[in-house]
């Protein structure tokens, strides 16, 4: 170092060295033993691991300190004093070394009080769930519980705008600019961590879709039938009377029997458009199931008259539902079978419950309910059922519970179908038998979907060809004949291509005579 003198006459000095030395390296936390403590009512001792402790280090709790115990350089002890205790959540622990000659604040590690995972959001459902490519800014609803201030929805990977409305609801808005691209998104909550790292909860999923009117299923039946398009909203056509709209009304749509080219009636908007995963319609009456719930609208067999969707068995989670012209089922998650209308009274009556674990059912025209359980054996219960004979040896795939009749489609795509000996109509097979009797098809053609109903029967083979045969007489018909595009799903006399695209067609209905016995050309629907 030298000291310098302004001119004139100035100069520098004699030089003499000035030593400098590094600070000391703070110290640094690896870990705490133990992590996570329970809550507690009592102060609770935990071990500090880590490098560069000193016996003037301390521990702290943000910047609280803590008492302390010096053991090495690399170990300490502290005591949590039980006022940070007492609720779940998480704190940021710290070494530090105070001056003179300290080097201050170690890195924060954080120390879980309680179960973490109880502070953490809970996303039970995000609505709607089926949305179209290229639509404006959406608004998701999300419930679930321990919604806290803070919380905040991601749609993939990006975070949403959200407010929390209550413990078990927030709203998030998703910017058109994130709606372009078709694809499945998933639609998480995440809980801010307080430095711990966040704490995302389960995650739905958002599906986006490439335009309107894509169908995703269809439920075509006696009169009334319904679909589920690309966003999930449910569209009804047919003679919507009795409530089946599910709009608030009993207002009657009205029908038309002119079939030919096609159905001529036009889809209505239904259930106040709300999202459903699938949907079976029937007569006067549908039911939905969403997220497991299930709800159903308009009169059904047991008389009663719901004109909004309605939930049944609540508490109950299911996989799926169909609807009969007296009876209605579904199947819950756990194989569990519940029956109402006819003979099984009311939703909600002891009466519902069918004996036994199932992994399928159809619901018939009549008083038929057919069933299988885990193995594959198919048995039919109601009145319509009394005359048919045993099927034991037999292992089906699917069963298809039709007028009088029932189906089953083995796992190798062979079909086979019995009565109870009174009715022959639309069997596929000659006479009345009571046990299986195996369907005369095509070389090479497997059945993979059966509409087995009344006055016609149609078959989806895997080539995604329909074959359809009318009040049981004559020849099966080849349905391409009538211009139909390979499809994917059957319902009754409509049916899905790959891309979502609904046709339909016609046939012979009762009091035609025999000899006009025919389909008419398909036609695609909007």
């Amino acid at each position: 170092m030298t000291v310098v003198s302004p001119a004139p006459g100035g100069g520098r000095s004699n030089g003499l060295p000035f030593s400098s030395t590094a600070p000391p390296s703070p110290p640094y936390v690896t870990g705490i033993n133990p992590g996570r403590v329970p809550l507690s009512a009592i102060d609770v001792q935990v071990r500090i691991f880590g490098a560069r402790f000193t016996p003037s280090s301390v521990v702290t709790l943000g910047t609280t300190q803590i008492p302390t115990a010096y053991l090495t350089p690399t170990e300490l002890d502290a005591v949590v004093p039980a006022s940070y205790l007492t609720k779940i959540g998480s704190l940021l622990l710290s070494v530090y070394d105070p001056p003179p000659g300290g080097s201050g604040y170690s890195n924060q590690h954080c120390f879980l009080v309680g179960n973490q995972a109880g502070n953490t959001a809970l996303l039970d459902k995000s609505s709607p769930r089926w949305i179209s490519a290229g639509s404006g800014d959406v608004v998701l609803e999300l419930t679930g519980s321990r919604m806290a201030p803070g919380v905040t929805a991601y749609f993939g990977p990006y975070a949403l705008a959200t407010t929390v409305l209550d413990d078990s609801t927030a709203n998030a808005t998703i910017p058109a600019a994130l709606l372009a691209s078709p694809g499945a998104y998933g639609i998480n909550s995440v809980t801010p961590g307080a430095g711990c790292g966040d704490m995302p909860s389960t995650q739905n999923r958002l599906h986006v879709n490439t335009g309107p009117k894509v169908w995703r299923q269809l439920s075509t039946a006696s009169l009334l039938s319904c679909g589920i398009v690309d966003d999930g909203r449910v569209y009804c056509w047919g003679p919507v009377s009795g409530g089946g709209l599910g709009n608030g009304s009993l207002e009657y749509v009205g029908y038309n029997f002119d079939m030919a080219p096609g159905i001529r009636m036009v889809p209505t908007i239904a259930a106040g458009g709300g999202s459903f995963d699938q949907v079976s319609a029937h007569y006067e009456h549908v039911c939905g199931i969403v997220d497991g719930d299930l709800y159903c609208w308009g009169t059904d067999g047991a008389g009663t008259v719901d004109t909004r969707p309605t939930q049944r068995f609540p508490g109950l989670k299911f996989s799926s539902v169909e609807t009969g012209r007296w009876n209605d089922c579904a199947l819950s998650t756990t194989g569990a079978l519940r029956c109402w209308g006819g003979d099984w009274g009311p939703a909600g009556a002891a009466s519902n419950v069918v004996p036994g674990t199932f992994k399928a059912f159809s619901v018939g025209f009549g008083d038929l309910i057919c069933t299988l359980d885990a193995a594959g054996a198919a048995a039919c219960i109601g009145t319509d059922s009394v005359g048919m004979g045993s099927t034991a040896g037999f292992t089906f795939a699917s069963i298809r519970a039709g007028f009088k009749s029932a189906c089953g489609i083995t796992a190798a795509g062979q079909l086979y179908c019995w009565t109870n000996g009174t009715s022959a109509n639309v069997t596929w097979v000659n006479g009345t038998p009571t046990t299986p009797e195996p369907v005369a098809l095509a070389a090479g053609v497997s059945v993979v979907e059966l509409n087995h109903s009344w006055p016609r029967a149609c078959l989806l083979s895997s080539a995604g060809t329909v074959y359809c045969s009318v009040n049981g007489q004559g020849p099966v018909v080849i349905a391409q004949e009538m211009g139909l595009p390979p499809l994917k799903h059957l319902a009754e006399d409509c049916g899905l291509t790959a891309s979502g695209e609904r046709w339909c067609w016609a046939g012979l209905y009762p009091g035609d005579a025999p000899t006009t016995a025919r389909i008419d050309r398909a036609t695609r629907m909007p």
